[in-house]
């Protein structure tokens, strides 16, 4: 019974969680203000982007991505956690902020994914 315990405990323990980027933040994203904010505001709001695409029409495009992954700790369980656990939980988020010609903030898009 201890051995059986000790296992329960020492999986829980080994539960994962991986996270890459920062949350996006809905009122830093309020602050932009299109025709007004520069792409130097979004880097101040932000932090400099995962990366910047310099598109043929003239418009830059600054992209910030969001990543986390839990583990169920139900599926360390030996055996058992193949029938009971419910695997990863991931949430990704990713932001494009889209500029003009002369670097003035237009508009964004924005995708979410949940599982």
């Amino acid at each position: 019974m201890k051995k059986i315990f000790a296992l329960l405990a020492l999986s829980l323990l080994l539960t994962a969680c991986a996270t890459s980027g920062a949350k996006i933040d809905q009122n830093k994203l309020d602050e932009l203000k299109p025709g007004v904010s520069t792409v130097q505001d979004a880097e101040r709001l932000f932090g400099y982007p995962q990366s910047t695409t310099h598109n043929t029409d003239g418009t830059t495009m600054l992209s910030y991505g969001y990543s986390a992954e839990q583990m169920d700790a139900k599926s360390f369980i030996p055996i058992a956690g193949a029938f009971i656990g419910h695997g990863p939980h991931t949430q990704t988020n990713t932001l494009a902020l889209i500029f003009d010609t002369s670097g003035h903030y237009l508009k964004y898009w924005e995708q979410s994914t949940h599982n």
